[in-house]
Parts: C-alpha cells; sequence; structure tokens
C-alpha cells in the first residue's frame, strides 16, 4: 500500500503468520489503545515519573514492532533505553517527536482499517 512511512504491511503480516485478519485486529486494538498510551507517556515525561515513562515506552515499541512499525520501534527503544541508562535529557529532547510520529502512525492505522 502506498503512503505508508512507518508501517512495512508484510512485515507486519509476516508477524501474524500472514493472518491478514488477525494483523487488522491488532490494528484494531492498538488504534484503541494508543492515544491513551500517548497521553500517559506525555505525562510521564512532564511529571519526570521516568520509571513508568520507561514501563510505557517498552510497551509502545514492542506493539509497534508487532504490527510491522519497525523504524518506530526503534525509536521508541532509544528512549527506554535512555531511561534505563538515566539518560534524562535524550528522552526530554526525543519524546515530543516520538509522540508526534506515533500520532501518525495512528493515521496510518486509520488508512489501512479503511481499505
Amino acid at each position: 500500500m502506498g503512503g505508508l512511512r512507518l508501517i512495512d504491511v508484510k512485515a507486519g503480516l509476516a508477524n501474524m503468520n500472514d493472518d491478514e485478519e488477525l494483523w487488522r485486529d491488532m490494528l484494531i486494538i492498538y488504534k484503541k489503545s494508543l492515544p491513551l498510551l500517548l497521553d500517559s507517556l506525555g505525562s510521564r515525561l512532564v511529571n519526570k515519573q521516568y520509571d513508568e515513562y520507561i514501563a510505557e515506552v517498552h510497551g509502545l515499541k514492542s506493539n509497534a514492532a508487532l504490527i510491522g512499525a519497525y523504524e518506530l520501534s526503534e525509536d521508541a527503544k532509544k528512549c527506554e533505553f535512555a531511561g534505563k541508562e538515566k539518560n534524562f535529557e535524550y528522552i526530554d529532547s526525543n519524546t515530543e517527536a516520538l509522540i508526534n510520529d506515533f500520532n501518525e502512525l495512528l493515521n496510518e492505522i486509520d488508512l489501512l482499517l479503511v481499505n
């Protein structure tokens, strides 16, 4: 499918043993949960709750990889590992862009679910 920057459809399907229905179900679940997760991640950042931030960004990383959004998963992984290394400056500098990309991911999921 053209117009997708963040999701590799073939990779996402491969993660689901090429079961398109299962993959679409995962997209729907992720689409429903992602806005709340992103709000929570932003709140954790503002409140400097880095331990909770690390746990939440870990979940974002794993789920992004599962649906085929590997580049975004890697970006989340960088934030997760920065937190584990107490590199809070990296987190503070990169989380806004990460959240913006995850919001773009929501738009891509919408495109996929319409088709």
